[in-house]
């Protein structure tokens, strides 16, 4: 038998699903674009072709962690506003929201 509210909420999940995979898309591009300079921060080497050892990054420190966070579109959206910036803190770790 057909129950609508069934396929409705295999619909709400699945939109919500592809919308979370795109997201966490976005965010992956971002943070690639930062690599080198976490990597500069962190003291890395510099390679020949100017680049940065990205296995150097320290991932400890509180400018590279906080801007890992920046990096997610959903994060910094709710950053921007008013209205749900609380939310946004929320996101990030607390020991961080001082640097922030």
């Amino acid at each position: 038998m057909y129950n609508p509210r069934i396929s409705m909420k295999k619909i709400k999940d699945g939109i919500s699903q592809k919308m979370q995979n795109k997201n966490d898309d976005d965010t992956a591009k971002v943070r690639l674009k930062w690599y080198n300079r976490w990597a500069k921060i962190s003291g890395a080497d510099q390679l020949p072709d100017g680049s940065y050892n990205w296995e150097q990054i320290d991932w400890d420190n509180e400018f590279v962690r906080l801007e890992w966070y920046m990096c997610d579109p959903s994060i910094l959206t709710k950053l921007g506003d008013d209205k749900y910036r609380a939310k946004g803190l929320e996101m990030i770790p607390e020991e961080l929201h001082e640097t922030y």
